[in-house]
């Protein structure tokens, strides 16, 4: 199970501990927070943190003032700045200084950025050590060379879903930002934002449309991490823009031979509308239609392996056939709107849990999962019934508004799943079109989750725990359905 699988915000994320751990120094202080961390390590002072979306972990080392006694200036320091080589697994680059380093505006720093799903820390004590030894002399790195860096690239894998993303003209990049894109990215610093739909997912295939004069698609990418909305974001008087947006960051771009509107709607059988936020999905079938070839014939290899038909079902299930493997093999894509993520994601996990009721501590009938189960103010998405008696309470969203800084509480969905849970004295799921929560009665935070893409059997006996221990207390521990608790 993935890192990402485990976490509940508002924990010590297993990223910022695995950096702790491996480079902190023996006596340092440690600042925790929600989604970030900062500490002493032994060449520098390190800052962790989750990026928005919390697939990524973005990491700063801030190097100690130099032994070397050349006087401190922002000429002096980036002259130094000037004359270093490239690192081999960062980005170098001149930030804010403390604020007690008197006439010093600026300070170097490296740069890291890892995919939290597979911690990679190969190359940052190597880059650290190199270049703090070259700041602390004044002299120039030697920061080693290696082969294969791995940095959690969403290329390495072939794509779940494939979507166009909307551009204006405006947005559209000149050369000189996808150079420096190209180069953090090549050391995994994803630092493009676009605008997504909810619904997308990491690794997903993005094709970058762009709206009249060009009415074409210019470039491909990645999407590099789950989308996240953004509110009261501010562009120029003259951009028609949402301040409230889905957001996500996406692999550098890398130019194509543009594909017309036309040809996109030929390849979707003449059903394409661009219109609305975010993107526009595109079947396995519409993708392996379009031809992408690389503006630069050298990028034509970097294109093919960006550019792959997503895999998984080319239309979704039948219903009745959906098992555990199925269920799991559904990109999120195709899931457009939250009737669907009830139809195919919901229903088939309630039944995966009724399934396994047998194997709970309470030998119960089987249980009915009812759709809009009406309370005294309020309707609920699902409510899990046993004999009448609610045992837990469901939430469905097309992507679930998380937390801000930690606090569950600030999510406005998990707000409304707990005032369900509160109002019926039972549990409750959070379900999206990519994973679902646990959350214990009287709960302020999740205390289990799971991504849909990559679930087990074990979690779907967390949630016949979570169902059952109701019951438990419900129907007083007994094996039949006595002595229960009026509702």
């Amino acid at each position: 199970m993935s890192v990402s699988s485990t976490w509940i915000q508002g924990q010590r994320h297993p990223a910022l501990e695995g950096i702790v751990a491996n480079f902190a120094r023996d006596d340092a202080d440690i600042e925790w927070d929600a989604t970030s961390v900062v500490f002493d390590g032994w060449d520098g002072v390190f800052v962790a943190r989750l990026q928005e979306g919390e697939s990524r972990v973005r990491i700063s080392v801030l190097f100690y003032e130099p032994a070397h006694e050349n006087a401190l200036s922002d000429a002096s320091i980036e002259d130094w700045f000037n004359r270093q080589p490239l690192p081999y697994a960062s980005v170098l680059a001149l930030g804010h200084a403390a604020d007690d380093l008197d006439g010093v505006t600026v300070w170097p720093r490296l740069r890291f950025e890892r995919s939290v799903d597979n911690l990679q820390l190969m190359g940052i004590a190597s880059d650290v050590s190199a270049f703090a030894d070259a700041w602390d002399s004044n002299g120039i790195a030697e920061p080693p060379r290696a082969g294969y860096l791995d940095v959690g690239d969403p290329t390495d894998e072939q794509p779940r879903a494939a979507w166009i993303f909307i551009g204006s003209e405006a947005s559209y990049p000149e050369p000189e930002d996808l150079d420096d894109s190209r180069q953090k990215g090549g050391v995994g610093l994803y630092d493009l934002q676009w605008t997504a739909p909810k619904n997308a997912d990491v690794g997903d295939l993005a094709l970058i449309y762009f709206i009249a004069p060009r009415k074409a698609a210019c470039f491909v990418a990645r999407i590099a991490s789950r989308p996240f909305l953004e509110t009261g974001v501010e562009r120029s008087l003259d951009d028609e823009f949402d301040p409230n947006q889905w957001w996500c960051y996406l692999t550098p771009l890398v130019e194509i031979e543009p594909i017309a509107y036309e040809a996109l709607k030929a390849a979707t059988d003449g059903h394409l509308l661009l219109r609305g936020k975010g993107g526009k999905y595109l079947s396995p079938r519409a993708v392996s239609r379009l031809t992408f070839m690389a503006v630069k014939p050298e990028e034509q290899e970097l294109v093919d392996r960006i550019a792959q038909v997503p895999e998984g079902p080319a239309e979704l299930p039948a219903i009745v056939d959906i098992d555990l493997p199925t269920w799991s093999s559904i990109p999120a894509g195709m899931l457009a709107v939250e009737a669907r993520v009830e139809d195919y994601i919901v229903d088939p996990l309630l039944g995966f849990v009724n399934e396994r009721r047998g194997d709970a501590r309470v030998p119960l009938p089987p249980l009915v999962s009812e759709r809009q189960f009406r309370l005294a103010r309020r309707i609920v998405d699902y409510a899990i019934l046993c004999d009448g008696v609610p045992l837990a309470a469901v939430e469905v969203k097309l992507s679930l508004r998380r937390p801000i800084g930690g606090d569950w509480m600030t999510s406005p969905d998990f707000r409304q799943v707990r005032a369900y849970m509160d109002e019926m004295d039972v549990p409750g799921l959070l379900v999206d079109s990519r994973s679902v929560w646990l959350v214990p009665r009287g709960a302020e935070a999740p205390a289990y989750v799971f991504e849909r893409a990559s679930a087990t059997d074990a979690d779907v006996t967390a949630i016949v725990d979570l169902v059952f221990d109701q019951a438990y207390e419900v129907f007083g521990g007994t094996a039949g359905i006595v002595g229960r608790r009026g509702y």
